[in-house]
C-alpha cells in the first residue's frame, strides 16, 4: 500500500493500551478523555479494515468476514470532548471499504462524489499533537484504506 498522507492530525494516545502519557495543561482534557481502546479486524478477501471502540462490533464482524485477529492498536474517546474531532467512517457499498476522515473537504468529496455512505463519527481524537498522542497514519491502495501506527508503515508501504 501507498501512504496516502500521514494524519498528523488524526492522534491518538499512547499505543497498546498502556496507560496515557503525562499532558501538559493545555491538553490535559484531550488526553484524560481518549481512554478508550480501538479494536480492528481486517476482512482478508477484501483487505477493509473496520476501526471501532465497541468490542462486541469488532467481534460481530466476523460474519461479515472480517475474520483477521482482532488488534487494539490505540486510544480514543467515545465521547465528544473539548479539544477533540469527530472521525467519520465512511463506507462504499459497493467494494466494502471503510474509510476514517476528519477532513471536512475529504469527507463531502468523498461521501457526495464517490459513493461512500456515512456511518456517522465512530471516535474522537486530538485536533492537534500533544504529548500523550502518536500519529495514525492512513493507507490506501485502489480504493482500500488502513489506519496503521509508524511501527506497522514499512509492512504497508511494501
Amino acid at each position: 500500500m501507498r501512504l496516502r498522507r500521514p494524519l498528523a492530525v488524526l492522534t491518538v494516545v499512547a499505543a497498546v493500551l498502556g496507560p496515557p502519557a503525562p499532558a501538559d495543561a493545555a491538553g490535559d482534557t484531550a488526553c484524560e478523555a481518549m481512554d478508550d481502546p480501538t479494536y480492528q479486524r481486517v476482512n482478508p478477501a477484501n483487505h477493509a479494515m473496520l476501526a471501532t471502540t465497541s468490542r462486541s462490533e469488532a467481534d460481530g464482524a466476523v460474519v461479515l468476514g472480517f475474520s483477521g485477529g482482532l488488534v487494539t492498536a490505540f486510544r480514543v474517546s467515545r465521547t465528544p470532548a473539548d479539544d477533540l474531532v469527530g472521525v467519520h467512517r465512511i463506507h462504499d457499498p459497493s467494494s466494502g471499504d471503510l474509510a476514517y476522515v476528519i477532513d471536512e473537504e475529504e469527507f463531502a468529496r468523498d461521501v457526495q462524489r464517490s459513493g461512500y455512505v456515512d456511518q456517522g463519527p465512530v471516535f474522537y481524537v486530538a485536533a492537534a499533537s500533544l504529548p500523550c498522542t502518536v500519529p495514525v497514519h492512513r493507507f490506501v491502495r485502489g480504493s482500500v484504506h488502513r489506519l496503521a501506527l509508524d511501527r506497522e508503515r514499512a509492512e504497508l508501504e511494501a
